[in-house]
């Protein structure tokens, strides 16, 4: 039976029809070949026919074209396009025709880097193309040789900066040679590890030409929204974009499905549930199924919903049911890679870990557990189904929050808008001042790195930092690193800190993880549940000065979620504009966040099962954020609305929000201070549509009368020190997020605001203090300003 038979069978189902709210057919297209101004070498030539490859699809050939003209190459491709060709071919001609050439490939994952290791052993080109795998799963035996005797080097961002680059005098020979860098998935390289690699990528190119080269750039992704300046950042040079993607696509039907509302609060089934039954009903009738899940939590969940459903209906389905998450060894994720390859296994649940282009052959089926946060993320994860010319389903399960139910009210979002832009700022303050140490300790800085590293004064004030800490020093002219140690080492490039906090299993001493300290008061505070591989430990204690928490492993059905009171205070302000009778404004803010409870929430169903207080001691940090301003007392005296009296437990949330405003004020003024709440919440909510983020990269905060604005304000501020440029992106997009903050509250059916509509996970006060008539209400005068009249 053919795909498209099957679901169209699946959408007869009385159940499935109630759930599915839109099917959207993406169509068939035909490719485009194109054609190169001089032939490949013959060896090359031959290996393609080999791998089947006859003809160039017109993307692969204009990128060939352009890199043979010494231009930096940026391309844009969809999914399973052939992109790696786009890279391998002038690489391998250039080793070929000259074999005193080298290339770095840089993956985002191990995973993939091993994937196109096994692309270039296909081609049986060796030995006259030589390459390896330099990883931290390299054994340290092969690594010297790898090191000595490689045409390409596969490797990741965070090995070129703590192994390769620091040690730069043994890769003296191969950095001489060195022609092309090839930055693969470009897109994975966004907020702080986008912006952590932009730097890495400055001191690559600074210790080459060190050593007398100036390589080439070829970068490639399937989504991003502005290629172009993406690319340009990252490397800090200009690049030739190719936009045209000529391979052909088959058919493929996008389902939309909403699980059912089952409580009088408007809630809905659990998305683990459903799409654990979606997966175990698709591997039963034989389709090949991976679902995507956001969170490793979430990934176990789902299997085992899904084995105990293979059990009481086909219990052998159950060997054939796998996860595929972080915590596996490098062994046991290229057994299920291959087992899934293979058809061996029919259904996996996965993290974004195989959201990136890891070849697992040619899947049938494609689930998403809730919206996995972004365009780009979604269509990358869409992707991998339906390859090699096979029709596929792809079905996006919502989540009971207010960013997934507007998708499921809006459709035309996903299907008619562009993916989002890649946000990253390689000038971010803590990040610059890592990487000038780092940089410092490989060679000192001169006032030529400058222009390099961003511009004079931003280097020069970051430079005046570090000196005045007593990590820099100068001497004629250059900066030395006078730290000690060795500071490639102490950067974590995945955070923006890079201050880590151990999580020790206290039993055995094992460590068990790492989490980023600025969020260490949020995950692993004491009481918290930490998981691992699947297990539950209690987190017994966190020593803040020597960064370790201890945990223990226990048996619970709940995980816990913290509560946080934010305030947030102005520093700076980079820009304004008018809109309406509203102002917004960008710039520099310090955020001070204090944990001061958690709830423990049932696995399953993910209901409050009690809130415990506490309080952590306050934490601060210096980012970015944007922010709306209004008179809300005049448009409270232009307005006839009537206010009602309310309840102790409202104004208590309001009073935990507004510490420092007089309980007199809250009383009299309740309604519109709920209303705020109500349009932070709605407006937080939104952000990740526009911006390309998680909704954890963002906060949120309001404040009935901030000092130095003289006016209501609500504020939405990256979590991450030193901002990553969501922010500025929310500033440029006030009006668009307005407009779906409204959308997002007016279209819910509740009455009183729900998980769908105004309630945040985020929210310190288990999302008391809010009216959903009211903040219908600010939302209503605010569209008013938003929109041009007539």
């Amino acid at each position: 039976m053919r795909l498209a038979e099957y679901v169209y069978m699946f959408l007869q189902n009385e159940e499935v029809r109630k759930r599915v709210v839109h099917v959207h057919l993406l169509e068939a297209t035909a490719g485009r070949t194109g054609t190169i101004s001089s032939p490949l070498p013959q060896v090359l030539e031959q290996a393609l026919r080999r791998r089947g490859v006859g003809v160039l699809y017109s993307h692969q050939a204009q990128a060939l074209e352009a890199a043979r003209r010494g231009e930096n190459v940026v391309v844009v491709s969809g999914t399973a396009s052939g992109k790696t060709l786009c890279y391998n071919l002038p690489v391998l001609e250039s080793i070929l025709t000259n074999p005193y050439t080298a290339a770095f490939y840089l993956f985002p994952t191990k995973a993939l880097a091993r994937d196109q290791q096994e692309k270039l052993n296909e081609l049986g080109l060796f030995p006259q193309v030589r390459f390896g795998v330099y990883d931290g799963d390299t054994p340290q035996p092969e690594r010297a040789s790898i090191r000595r005797g490689s045409h390409i080097i596969l490797t990741n961002p965070d090995m070129l900066h703590v192994g390769i680059l620091p040690n730069h005098s043994a890769w003296a020979s191969f950095l001489r040679k060195l022609r092309y860098v090839v930055v693969d998935e470009m897109h994975a390289y966004r907020g702080v590890f986008g912006s952590h690699v932009a730097l890495i990528l400055r001191r690559l190119r600074r210790l080459a030409e060190f050593y007398g080269a100036r390589p080439q750039f070829i970068l490639t992704s399937a989504t991003v929204g502005n290629p172009l300046e993406t690319a340009q950042t990252l490397t800090g040079l200009p690049c030739t974009l190719i936009q045209e993607d000529g391979a052909p696509r088959p058919q493929r039907y996008f389902v939309l499905w909403n699980p059912p509302i089952i409580g009088q609060n408007f809630e809905r089934l659990s998305t683990n549930v459903e799409s654990a039954a979606i997966m175990t009903a698709l591997a039963e009738a034989g389709w090949s199924t991976l679902v995507f899940a956001k969170a490793r939590i979430t990934t176990e969940l789902i299997l085992r919903y899904a084995c105990e459903l293979a059990d009481r209906r086909n219990p052998e389905l159950k060997e054939r049911l796998m996860s595929y998450r972080a915590g596996y060894t490098p062994e046991q994720r290229r057994d299920i890679e291959r087992r899934l390859f293979s058809g061996e296994l029919l259904g996996v649940v996965s993290t974004n870990a195989l959201e990136l282009g890891v070849d697992i052959g040619g899947l049938d089926v494609v689930v998403m557990a809730g919206y996995p946060g972004s365009i780009t993320s979604m269509w990358q994860q869409a992707g991998r189904a339906g390859r090699r010319d096979r029709e596929a389903l792809i079905i996006l399960v919502a989540q009971d929050d207010p960013l997934d139910q507007y998708l499921m009210r809006h459709p035309e979002y996903l299907f008619g808008q562009p993916v989002e832009k890649v946000r990253l700022n390689p000038t971010n303050h803590p990040i610059l001042r890592d990487h000038l140490c780092c940089a410092a300790h490989e060679k000192p800085l001169e006032p030529e790195d400058y222009t390099l590293f961003g511009d004079a004064e931003t280097c020069m004030s970051a430079i005046a930092g570090l000196m005045d800490a007593g990590k820099l020093g100068a001497r004629e002219g250059r900066w030395y690193y006078f730290g000690g140690g060795y500071p490639a080492a102490e950067v974590s490039i995945r955070t923006a800190s890079g201050e880590v906090v151990v999580i020790r299993d206290g039993e055995t001493g094992m460590e068990l993880g790492r989490v980023e300290m600025e969020r260490a008061y949020r995950t692993v505070h004491p009481g918290a549940i930490y998981l691992h591989q699947g297990e539950s430990y209690f987190i017994e204690s966190l020593d803040d000065v020597q960064r370790v928490a201890e945990a223990v492993p226990v048996e619970v059905d709940y995980y816990t979620e913290p509560m946080l009171y934010v305030d947030l205070q102005i520093l700076r302000t980079r820009a304004t504009r008018e809109i309406g009778a509203a102002k917004a404004g960008f710039g520099d803010v310090r955020v001070t966040e204090q944990v001061v409870g958690y709830r423990r929430k049932h696995l399953r169903s993910g209901e409050t099962i009690d809130v415990q207080q506490m309080l952590m001691p306050e934490q601060s940090y210096d980012t970015e954020g944007t922010w709306l301003a209004f008179d809300l007392l005049q448009i409270a005296r232009s307005a006839d609305w009537t206010a009602r009296p309310r309840e102790p437990k409202e104004i208590d949330a309001l009073a935990q929000l507004l510490r420092h405003t007089d309980r007199s004020i809250l009383s009299t003024s309740a309604d519109w201070m709920m209303a705020l709440h109500g349009v932070e919440h709605s407006l937080q909510a939104v952000v990740p549509l526009t911006c390309g983020c998680e909704r954890m990269d963002i906060g949120s905060h309001f404040s009935w009368l901030y000092p130095s604005l003289g006016q209501s304000a609500i504020f939405v501020y990256d979590t991450s020190p030193g901002g990553t440029g969501i922010s500025k992106g929310a500033y440029e997009d006030l009006e668009t997020l307005v407009r779906m903050a409204v959308s997002l509250v007016r279209e819910c059916a509740c009455a009183e605001g729900c998980p769908s509509c105004l309630h945040s996970p985020q929210c310190p006060v288990r999302n008391d203090g809010l009216d959903k008539r009211w903040t219908l209400r600010l939302l209503g005068w605010l569209e008013g300003q938003v929109t041009p009249p007539a």
